[in-house]
């Protein structure tokens, strides 16, 4: 039973890397985000001062196009009736969602933010290490709550539209403490300069992923 969330994150995982539905849709989308901001800001002297709010606003658009598959493409499969009535506990269910998802957020963070760095001509930051702890600690976000307000709209007739509505507020603390802590570790700054956004970013997983989890045991 332990292992089950392990299974369902396997079995999107295979199917996102027959298909893919997902990552390919996600990652066009983030980078057309990342090159609308290197034109719209390569004239202004700070730039590197709205270069977290463009990797972020990338990171949510493509997030978001991807999270409205995670239980809409079971759906319409006629597979998630099934899904659910497993021998397992439905938090379960939830948590391999989430582990696919977030898997697919990470990597195209992973891709958005060398190529933004390189396009733009901005020299690597010296805080790298804990970048990759924010995009981690803020793809997790994205994930556990995007994956909830999926399974939420995914019985809804325009779930794509609907999907948008219900993320982006519950979004605004995850993605204001991501963009103030990319920017200061891409600013170099030490640390400690930022170390309250990056426990706003753990306890804002925790709590998601914890109350999310009871809900989906119980709701869905």
């Amino acid at each position: 039973m332990s292992a089950a969330w392990w299974r369902v994150a396997g079995k999107d995982v295979r199917v996102e890397l027959r298909s893919r539905a997902t990552l390919v849709p996600a990652l066009l989308t983030g980078l057309l985000v990342v090159v609308v901001g290197l034109l719209a800001f390569h004239d202004l002297p700070e730039r590197g001062m709205v270069a977290a709010g463009v990797l972020w606003i990338g990171l949510a658009f493509a997030g978001a196009l991807g999270l409205a598959r995670a239980f809409g493409a079971e759906r319409d499969r006629g597979t998630l009736d099934v899904l659910l009535t497993l021998p397992v506990e439905r938090g379960h269910v939830y948590l391999g969602k989430v582990a696919a998802s977030f898997a697919t957020i990470l990597l195209v963070a992973l891709v958005l933010v060398p190529v933004y760095l390189v396009a733009g001509g901005e020299p690597v930051p010296l805080q790298w290490p804990g970048l990759l702890l924010v995009l981690t600690l803020g793809a997790l976000g994205l994930a556990a709550t995007g994956t909830m307000m999926s399974a939420l709209a995914s019985g809804a007739r325009g779930r794509e539209t609907l999907l948008p509505v219900l993320l982006v507020p519950v979004l605004v603390p995850l993605l204001l403490a991501s963009v103030h802590a990319t920017q200061d570790a891409l600013a170099g700054l030490p640390f400690a300069r930022w170390r309250a956004e990056v426990l706003v970013l753990v306890g804002y997983d925790l709590a998601f992923l914890a109350a999310s989890t009871l809900l989906f045991e119980w709701g869905v």
